[in-house]
C-alpha cells in the first residue's frame, strides 16, 4: 500500500508515545542489520525502476527535515503542522545511488539520535500539545506525531527487506563478482 493512501488512528498515549519514540531510536540499528553485508550495486539496484535500499535510507534522511519542523510547529504552538510538499522530488534530486550507504545511514542515524534526544526532553511537559495535519484532516498531538514517524520508518524498512530478499537469484551486476 502506498504510504499516502493509508489512514491513522489518533489519540495515542503516554505509552504510545515511549513505544514509538523507542521504535524510532533502533531504526538506524535496524538498517544497519537489514544492509548487512550486502555490496554496493544491490544496494544502489532500482527493480522496475523503483527507488533502490540506498534511496529508501536516503528517503528517511530527507524526511528527517520535515519531522523536526513539525516538532518545532507543536512546541511552538502553531495550530497547523507544516506539510509534506507533496512529492519525492527532494529524495530523487539527492541522487543517493551515487553515495556509500553507511555514509547516508550515518548521516540518517546522526540526525535521528539528536531527535530522540530532543524528544525525550519534550515528553513530559508537552504530550498534550497538538497541531491540524492537513492531508489526514485531524489533529496530531505529539504523540500521534512521534507515532506516525515511527510508522513510516517502519514503512521503508519493510520496502528495503523486501528489496533485499527479492533479489533475483543469478542477480548479477558487473562491479559484484559473480560467484
Amino acid at each position: 500500500m502506498n504510504w499516502t493512501d493509508r489512514r491513522f488512528e489518533t489519540g495515542k498515549s503516554e505509552q504510545d508515545f515511549a513505544t514509538a519514540l523507542g521504535r524510532l531510536a533502533h531504526t538506524p540499528l535496524r538498517l544497519g542489520h537489514l544492509l548487512g553485508t550486502a555490496a554496493e550495486p544491490l544496494l544502489s539496484h532500482k527493480p522496475g525502476g523503483k527507488w533502490s535500499v540506498k534511496e529508501q535510507i536516503g528517503h528517511l534522511l530527507v524526511m528527517e527535515s520535515l519531522w523536526i519542523a513539525r516538532l518545532d510547529d507543536l512546541v511552538m504552538g502553531r495550530e497547523v503542522l507544516r506539510p509534506w510538499n507533496g512529492t519525492n522530488a527532494d529524495t530523487d534530486a539527492a541522487d543517493f545511488n551515487n553515495q556509500q550507504a553507511d555514509a547516508i545511514l550515518n548521516e540518517f542515524a546522526s540526525i535521528r539520535h539528536a531527535m530522540v534526544d530532543y524528544l525525550k526532553e519534550l515528553q513530559p511537559r508537552c504530550l498534550a500539545l497538538s497541531a491540524w495535519h492537513e492531508r489526514l484532516e485531524r489533529r496530531f498531538s505529539l504523540a500521534d506525531h512521534v507515532s506516525f514517524m515511527a510508522d513510516h520508518d517502519d514503512h521503508h524498512a519493510e520496502a528495503i527487506t523486501q528489496r533485499l530478499s527479492a533479489t533475483p537469484r543469478g542477480f548479477h551486476h558487473p562491479e559484484i563478482p559473480h560467484l
